[in-house]
């Protein structure tokens, strides 16, 4: 099972379309794929804290700027009420535009996508005792192929022909999606009487 999981880590990584591909013929229960979800929004949640802890960080004033950092279940619940809604975007965006694939793929495909992140997430913690400037390049580099890698999944996903395209939507998708992730903290931190503090 490691085995299986580094071959197709090294594929996903040196090879997008052909990883997309091997990943999504899993074929996992949504039952199951729920559950990952669920794992991976813990794990990541976990990684995040451990790092605030581990790395130096800004000062008390940026600290309480995000204040959900310090209450993991407030985190945890926001980290996966953002995958949740990421799941749907990518199904019913992808149909909208004439794509094929279902939601269990979907899902199956943020799943692996998010075990990517959190492969970066160790790579920086290990970093972050030797510089935390080498652990925060290491996230710097990354996430623009991971997008690349994402927009490679999706392409495959709903067999799109053209990854150029599929950039193009998955940009214009973000920003909605970011608009709304903010009015929805927003709201989250009204009724729970969280402030931020302007300065």
């Amino acid at each position: 099972m490691t085995a299986t999981l580094v071959e197709l880590l090294k594929l996903t990584l040196f090879e997008p379309k052909r990883g997309a591909e091997a990943v999504l013929s899993m074929g996992f229960p949504r039952q199951i794929l729920w559950a990952f979800l669920a794992l991976a929004t813990v794990l990541s949640v976990f990684m995040v804290q451990a790092m605030t802890i581990y790395i130096p960080t800004p000062d008390e004033v940026t600290r309480q700027a995000l204040p959900f950092q310090s209450s993991p279940l407030l985190f945890a619940l926001i980290t996966w009420g953002s995958l949740v809604l990421v799941v749907f975007c990518i199904y019913y965006i992808g149909r909208a535009f004439g794509g094929q694939g279902t939601f269990d793929d979907s899902l199956l495909a943020l799943v692996w996508l998010q075990f990517l992140l959190m492969v970066c997430q160790v790579g920086q913690f290990i970093l972050g005792a030797v510089s935390v400037a080498l652990s925060a390049l290491l996230g710097v580099l990354f996430m623009p192929y991971w997008v690349w890698i994402a927009v490679s999944f999706i392409t495959v996903l709903h067999g799109f022909k053209h990854r150029g395209n599929v950039l193009g939507g998955v940009i214009v998708s973000f920003v909605g999606l970011m608009f709304g992730m903010s009015v929805l903290l927003g709201l989250i931190m009204m009724l729970l009487g969280v402030e931020i503090p302007n300065a």
